[in-house]
């Protein structure tokens, strides 16, 4: 960033100031911007300002709504206010923003105003004029073009804009104004935007380029590997950025930065890369032969079940968008005891991307989706799923009985005495693979199960027994 066009609030303290512009749609961009926002061991990177158009009549949630989503402090902004790093400030409706000349902001009215409100050209014109190059500002889903005048008064004061794609955003005609600005340096998804601006936060604290900073580096192997093994479109998340890091370390790289350099030397080793990260993102349903034989299975064990053994216990580890957690709950909902009292289950469904997990605990999916993605039969989905608009929704029975809950594949199992831990993603794609399912053993009950889906690596046999292989069962 040029210090030669920053304003007045020139300091030592050079983090960034953001400026986040959403309208119709922009709640949810703001939800996944703030998730995806890696969390730093220092206090703070960066004071985001939040302005989301609103009606003045009604009061704003939204800081309470982000403080869920991410780790910063999450406040409505009043007048006193210092831009703070690690605080996210979000402006009330019917109000602008000034900056005082000791640094604090400052609402102004905008009562009366033709225009959607509060205004984000007012705010990233504000921000330029007194935070100068340290102000990004970044425009998110909505109708009109609000943002794009701003955009220009950020841009000529050295900052940098970024808009959400038109692929991503719900309204993209707010993004699209402020592209065809031509003053963007960034477009793509929430959680890319996110990524970028810790790469430049880093910048500013470090004295470092952009491209020194991981998550950045992480977004352009991606786009390096693009061309390779269907992967466009995948974003560095946190596994995706988890399976980066292991396998540089694997390559005897001890950053991101050299393992690209490795990569654009080594094209044996990018096709090996990229074919791990497309097993990554792809999750199987249960086949017919692995679901015939779980039931085979735990309806022979609802017949012996002890005393005191209340419920089954189920994991699904890296469970993606939630998809093989309904399929494993509906599959298990018919069991009964041998006085006919239904088998009562606890299922627990885990991930490492919190945008994803988000998406399961939401349950929202087409029929298709459920169909193809799921493995459900029409059956199924009619006695485990409702109709919500033109989606379809877990029944309540069904949704009671499943937690997720965030945990990466690749650390100790959080829970004790399973009766099943089912991985539906190519166990391949984890390095050290065959140690990693030697620690799924340690979560099992004696007896208990695990199962694999997709092409698949062998369980340790000193610690599993083959059940049944063609069913992917030890």
């Amino acid at each position: 960033m040029d210090d030669q066009r920053e304003g007045p609030m020139n300091d030592h303290r050079r983090f960034p100031i953001v400026a986040l512009g959403a309208s119709a749609g922009g709640l949810g961009a703001l939800q996944a911007f703030f998730r995806a926002l890696p969390v730093d061991r220092r206090d703070g990177m960066a004071c985001f300002i939040v302005a989301q158009h609103l009606s003045p009549r009604h009061r704003s949630q939204i800081a309470a709504i982000l403080g869920q989503c991410t780790a910063q402090t999450c406040l409505d902004l009043v007048d006193g206010l210092q831009p703070e790093p690690g605080f996210v400030y979000v402006l009330p409706p019917g109000r602008g923003i000034a900056v005082c000349e000791d640094g604090s902001f400052r609402l102004t009215e905008q009562a009366g105003s033709p225009t959607p409100t509060p205004s984000i050209d007012g705010l990233f014109e504000t921000l330029a004029r007194h935070f100068g190059a340290r102000t990004i500002g970044i425009v998110l889903s909505g109708t009109g073009s609000d943002g794009s005048r701003g955009a220009r008064a950020i841009a000529d004061a050295g900052g940098s804009v970024f808009v959400e794609s038109e692929t991503s955003a719900g309204y993209p005609q707010m993004p699209i104004a402020t592209r065809d600005t031509g003053v963007t340096s960034c477009q793509g998804t929430p959680g890319t935007l996110a990524l970028r601006v810790y790469a430049l936060a880093i910048s500013c604290f470090e004295g470092t380029t952009p491209e020194d900073a991981d998550p950045a580096v992480a977004a352009s192997l991606l786009s390096l590997l693009g061309s390779l093994a269907d992967l466009r479109g995948i974003e560095a998340n946190a596994r995706t950025v988890d399976l980066l890091h292991r396998a540089a370390e694997a390559a005897g790289c001890r950053t991101l930065v050299d393992y690209r350099l490795h990569l654009l030397d080594d094209g044996a080793e990018r096709l090996h890369l990229a074919r791990r990260l497309a097993a990554l993102q792809r999750l199987w349903p249960i086949g017919a032969a692995q679901r015939a034989a779980l039931l085979r299975h735990f309806a022979a064990r609802a017949q012996t079940m002890q005393v005191g053994e209340t419920e089954l216990r189920i994991w699904v580890p890296a469970c993606g968008r939630g998809e093989s957690a309904w399929q494993i709950g509906i599959l298990l909902a018919g069991l009964q005891h041998p006085d006919g009292r239904p088998v009562s289950f606890r299922l627990f469904a885990t991930d490492s991307d919190a945008e994803v997990l988000n998406q399961a605990r939401l349950a929202r999916y087409s029929r298709e989706t459920l169909e193809t993605c799921a493995g459900l039969t029409a059956a199924d989905i009619d006695h485990g799923f409702i109709g919500d608009g033109e989606l379809m929704r877990p029944q309540p029975w069904l949704r009671e009985r499943i937690v997720f809950s965030p945990h990466g594949v690749l650390n100790a199992p959080p829970f004790p005495r399973l009766d099943l831990v089912s991985l539906q993603l190519d166990a391949r794609s984890l390095t050290g693979a065959a140690a990693q399912l030697r620690v799924f053993h340690y979560a099992l009950r004696e007896g208990g199960l695990l199962a694999l889906q997709g092409p698949r690596c062998e369980p340790d046999s000193q610690r599993f027994e083959v059940l049944d292989p063609a069913a992917g069962l030890w």
